[in-house]
């Protein structure tokens, strides 16, 4: 694989990965061929390079190489001054209204106003923290629960099954009713469960939130947080040695590992309570646009919209939370910059979804300031590159405008 420079670019070139415009329509899937109107189209567009595939690539070194250079592309991107934005940049400034509205669970609303005020380096607000212990109790009450479903009494997996409609639905009435709901996934290394559960209700939780976003209806929302919390139940009758892998699996464990997805499917498709979506989800899950997913290799249409959502949800935890003591640990800034990566293999507008509702609201992402305080991530506007920390004291602090406080680090 190698970067071809806009201006170099020439019909014939096959692309290395699906090419998305700025409003993630897909122009090109990969593998394409790029003709002369696709080039005179690149040419106009706000890029350096187009990832174009070479004779000796093959599908798997190609996932590896196309991994490595988007790493290289960040560090590059972190380090490059954007003097346009920095140009442009409007000095808006934070209303107290702004912070109570989010503070009262009123919804992810905008903290920056488009009225004239005079820019301050700091707005004291004394207001409690944006993380509730309340909140962060009834998830832990809800994990616990679904815990439940992958131990090793049937009888706990027998309940859990029958009561499941109602667990999915409190779970969408806590995603519905919780400011931040994501951010209450991510805080739950305290949690004595079993990765597996602490993986299905994050992922349950992502799922819920996402759907929302995409202002699905109540039912679609219900099935889609259903379908997550059963997402993985195959995985329970799997050998203990596959299910607790840390590491890369050999041939023949993947082989083993895949076959969660069938198990789940019998476990499930039986049952008249369990809706038939929710066995689709189950089985589809681990099924990718581009058609590297399996069991099937279904591509693009073929998926179910239930079954995306559930799908981006689980590579969006997956790479927060990775098993794989050889992966990468990404913050959750690297992982905003990653998800339109992900844009070959899971839905491109779930993607802008995702990554648009992280962007301007980022929450229970700790920080250490330069001058020693410690604080939280509540909120960052997705045309800034700064977020607003609320001090552990009470304070908000807009981190655009304080050129002597750095952000020396992050923590969940």
């Amino acid at each position: 694989m190698k970067r071809v420079a806009k201006a170099e670019l020439r019909s014939g070139l096959m692309l290395a990965e699906r090419l998305v415009d700025g409003n993630y329509n897909v122009l090109l899937e990969a593998n394409a061929r790029l003709s002369e109107e696709h080039v005179k189209i690149l040419q106009t567009w706000d890029i350096d390079y187009i990832r174009i595939r070479e004779p000796k690539d093959t599908d798997e070194s190609l996932k590896i190489q196309l991994k490595v250079d988007r790493m290289l592309a960040q560090r590059e991107k972190a380090y490059k001054i954007d003097e346009k934005r920095l140009a442009a940049r409007l000095e808006l400034g934070i209303f107290k209204e702004n912070i109570i509205s989010i503070l009262s669970g009123n919804g992810d609303t905008k903290l920056y106003s488009e009225k004239k005020q005079v820019a301050h380096s700091a707005v004291s607000i004394k207001i409690g923290t944006v993380f509730e212990t309340r909140a962060l109790d009834q998830y832990q009450r809800m994990l616990h629960v679904v815990a439940g479903v992958f131990n090793d009494d049937p009888r706990s997996r027998e309940m859990f099954f029958r009561n499941s409609n109602e667990m999915a639905g409190k779970i969408c009435n806590y995603v519905e009713r919780t400011t931040g709901v994501i951010g209450y996934s991510l805080y739950t290394q305290k949690v004595a469960v079993a990765e597996l559960a602490a993986h299905t209700m994050r992922t349950a939780v992502i799922a819920g939130k996402i759907a929302q976003l995409l202002k699905m209806d109540a039912k679609a929302r219900h099935l889609v947080v259903l379908g997550a919390l059963m997402h993985d139940i195959g995985l329970s009758s799997l050998p203990m040695e596959i299910r607790r892998k840390i590491d890369f699996f050999s041939p023949e464990e993947e082989k083993e590992y895949r076959k969660h997805v069938y198990k789940g499917i019998e476990m499930l498709r039986d049952r008249p309570y369990i809706p038939k979506e929710v066995v689709l989800i189950v089985g589809s899950h681990h099924e990718k646009l581009d058609g590297s997913g399996y069991p099937l290799k279904l591509k693009g249409d073929k998926i179910h919209r239930y079954v995306r959502v559930v799908s981006l949800s689980d590579k969006f935890d997956e790479v927060m939370n990775p098993e794989d003591v050889l992966a990468p640990a990404y913050t959750l800034p690297e992982v905003i910059n990653e998800i339109p990566f992900w844009c070959n293999e899971y839905d491109p507008r779930m993607c802008a979804t995702l990554r648009q509702y992280l962007e301007e609201f980022i929450m229970c992402n700790r920080v250490t300031l330069s001058d020693g305080r410690r604080g939280e991530m509540i909120w960052r506007h997705h045309k800034y590159s700064q977020p607003i920390i609320r001090t552990n004291d009470g304070e908000f602090i807009d981190m655009n405008k304080m050129a002597d406080i750095k952000i020396l680090s992050y923590s969940i």
